[in-house]
């Protein structure tokens, strides 16, 4: 976990003070601008929920969100009073003890992990679903993406079919994935999209909409990024799927 401050402020700790810009990094990949993390967030959480309420989805009143322990996720769903029971689930301590004790990653996230509505659950999402036992009317995904074969597992096939098998009927689901705009397309980016594709239908999804948060930033810390390009993978371009069960 690396935190990198604008130029003004000191580096070398994970204690950094509210309001003071920063960029967090887990294993050398970008995670957060704390300066464009709202309209990720926002995006991610309420354009979906909007979109489907419109096509006559109820909204959701229990919820999974897998990654994204900063809480910031959270957060967002916690403005939804029908909303009843969160349940977080994050493989990394670390990042769970940062979002709820680090005093500027708290202003950001509202202490959402500590709010009664919350259960935090420590543990590999794979491994989490894969034991099955509860349903859920909405899954939020917000994983890093895939650069280690245990990061590969959370992109399979196998891994939603557990997610499929998570949702209640005319559940849905919200995931960040690593697709790349037709705009930007090339050989490889077409099979790359293919493969995403074709995993979630042979999962028993169906898309229902596709759309994209419009960041294209690397973080207010651009200036150290440019000095040292190994500390990111890439621009940061999200893209959104909202996934509908097909209740096959």
């Amino acid at each position: 976990m690396h935190i990198v401050r604008d130029a003004q402020y000191p580096s070398g700790s994970n204690e950094i003070e509210p309001g003071v810009p920063f960029t967090l990094y887990l294993d050398r990949h970008f995670q957060l601008s704390s300066e464009h993390q709202a309209f990720y967030h926002e995006f991610f959480v309420h354009y979906p929920i909007a979109l489907l309420a419109s096509t006559g989805v109820r909204s959701p009143t229990n919820v999974l969100v897998l990654g994204g322990g900063d809480g910031l996720a959270a957060a967002e769903l916690l403005r939804y009073p029908q909303i009843s029971a969160i349940t977080q689930v994050e493989l990394d301590p670390e990042m769970l003890k940062l979002a709820t004790t680090n005093a500027a990653l708290l202003v950001l996230n509202q202490n959402a992990l500590s709010d009664p509505r919350v259960t935090v659950i420590m543990d590999d999402a794979f491994s989490f679903l894969k034991k099955g036992g509860q349903q859920y009317d909405a899954i939020f995904i917000d994983f890093p993406y895939p650069f280690t074969y245990d990061m590969s597992r959370l992109y399979s096939r196998e891994f939603y079919t557990f997610v499929k098998r998570s949702l209640t009927p005319g559940g849905f689901v919200v995931a960040d994935m690593p697709l790349i705009p037709k705009i930007n397309e090339n050989q490889e980016a077409r099979v790359v999209n293919d493969i995403i594709s074709s995993t979630l239908r042979a999962a028993g999804f169906e898309l229902e909409a596709l759309f994209k948060s419009g960041i294209n930033h690397l973080g207010p810390a651009d200036f150290e990024l440019q000095n040292n390009p190994g500390l990111v993978n890439s621009v940061f371009r999200p893209t959104l799927l909202s996934l509908r069960n097909r209740g096959l």
